[in-house]
């Protein structure tokens, strides 16, 4: 099993094997950030705001040296399947919104773990 940085437990940390970067940084996944998070996105977007989507799927047989997402890998299809599904109910509480419904997307991007688990097969 893997530990939080996605890397095997007890194997030395190499370059690039740990997530660096994340948007909202870490700092904002407190309890107290909550409330100004659901106060957001209870207001309506100014007019003209572009809206895009970032799906993260976490997902890798290996992790790539130059990766710098949160990835897990050795995870069964069980919990990947648990985790699409969560992502499809947070998408559509999202969509709900005053600050997203309505919105039309300008782009979907995907990212994280899919080119690797792809491109070996599932």
């Amino acid at each position: 099993m893997t530990d939080k940085t996605g890397t095997s437990a007890g194997q030395p940390t190499e370059v690039g094997s740990v997530f660096v970067s994340n948007y909202p940084p870490y700092a904002s996944w407190r309890p107290d950030a909550v409330a100004e998070a659901v106060r957001i996105l209870a207001m309506p977007p100014a007019r003209g705001t572009p809206l895009g989507l970032y799906i993260h799927i976490p997902f890798c047989r290996v992790r790539c040296k130059f990766c710098y997402f949160k990835v897990y890998t050795e995870v069964d299809s069980s919990r990947i399947r648990s985790y699409l599904s969560g992502l499809s109910k947070e998408v559509e509480m999202l969509a709900a919104t005053p600050a997203v419904t309505g919105r039309p997307l300008q782009f979907i991007y995907f990212g994280g773990g899919t080119p690797p688990l792809s491109a070996q097969g599932s």
